[in-house]
């Protein structure tokens, strides 16, 4: 069969659904030596064993939209079997014989936290995706429960759930760590988080949390915050500026990959307490690296990381100060097999490809 794949969003500093898509991708097209694959970007992107379509993107009004438009177009005159689309819902308008990745629903159960065009965009977008897709992938079971209460037509066997796993560059040796460390200047004893700074990721309450700590505890840790701006972000730094906390708390933004190794692995504790997530890769990669992690008290978090983090109210200041003074204090942490053995990317690539092949 030919299988086409929307690779827009692993373009321009992927994020999550960006790291997740070329992992499992990558993956898949390595194992698979019976179909054949067709990259859709909008600049060059090569990936072994495939070939690259590059569509440039149309500049005005509506330009992500008449680029799918174009590219759809393109797979019909390709005769492609099926799309994998990692992200534009869409899609499946356009092209039905889609196998559509539906993340979260975010934008949808926590409206409040995204501006409002892009919220409304997305409620309508998911369910054109959940009626139209010939089938639906999401990335926890938590959230395909979410995907049928939120449309009860929906059948389960429509829903497929294919975890996350650990990324490429995860096993790399940190052989510049010191560069590393002295680049940004990072202290010998610090927090951190690593998140889109927006509102979501409930950092501004990490922030009322660690200034609790570090008032009750006299710790000489601060806090790193890795990631970069998002929207409604403001609060963030006005809440650091109003508590004093300048020389306590770094913002280093977007860091390369290259670079996020020797960031864990000298990091004394991790904490991530997201009002929502779909899965959570900050996490594993945290877990990997046998940081003592700290996480908000979510189902999604419950159902993959029971027994491997501390959980605390992501609210109550007082208790995060509580949990950061947990997982700073713990010693001879050591969880990496586990991960390891629970979340592998072969694994999902294989169960993406049984998919496929059940389509044949």
């Amino acid at each position: 069969m030919k299988i086409a794949i929307d690779l827009t969003p692993v373009e321009k500093s992927p994020a999550g659904i960006g790291q997740y898509t070329i992992n499992l991708v990558s993956k898949l097209i390595e194992i698979d030596s019976t179909n054949e694959y067709f990259i859709y970007t909008t600049t060059p992107r090569l990936i072994n064993n495939s070939e690259n379509i590059v569509i440039k993107k149309p500049k005005g009004i509506a330009s992500g939209l008449r680029w799918i438009m174009e590219a759809s177009n393109d797979m019909k005159g390709r005769k492609i079997d099926y799309l994998i689309s990692p992200s534009n819902h869409i899609f499946t308008r356009f092209f039905p014989r889609t196998i559509q990745f539906i993340h979260d629903l975010a934008p949808i159960k926590f409206s409040e936290f995204f501006p409002r065009t892009a919220s409304i965009k997305y409620k309508y977008t998911s369910k054109i995706a959940l009626k139209r897709a010939a089938q639906i992938v999401t990335i926890s079971d938590t959230i395909k429960q979410e995907l049928i209460e939120y449309y009860p037509k929906i059948t389960a066997d429509k829903i497929a759930v294919i975890r996350p796993a650990l990324n490429k560059w995860i096993n790399s040796d940190p052989s510049n760590e010191k560069e590393v460390l002295e680049k940004y200047e990072l202290p010998g004893e610090y927090l951190m988080t690593l998140s889109t700074l927006e509102p979501r990721k409930n950092i501004v309450n990490l922030i009322l949390g660690f200034a609790e700590y570090k008032k009750s505890s006299g710790s000489i840790a601060r806090l790193v915050v890795v990631g970069k701006k998002g929207w409604f972000f403001s609060e963030i730094f006005e809440t650091v500026k109003n508590l004093g906390l300048e020389e306590e708390i770094m913002f280093l933004g977007y860091v390369p990959d290259e670079e996020l190794s020797a960031i864990y692995k000298n990091a004394r504790g991790f904490a991530y307490l997201s009002y929502y997530e779909g899965f959570g890769m900050p996490p594993l990669e945290a877990l990997y690296f046998n940081v003592p992690t700290l996480l908000s008290d979510i189902p999604v978090f419950r159902e993959n990381f029971s027994g491997l983090v501390e959980f605390t109210e992501y609210e109550d200041p007082a208790m995060i100060a509580n949990g950061i003074e947990k997982i700073l204090s713990q010693r001879n942490f050591d969880v990496r097999d586990s991960v390891v053995e629970n979340f592998n990317w072969t694994k999902s690539a294989q169960q993406l490809l049984d998919i496929i092949n059940e389509r044949s």
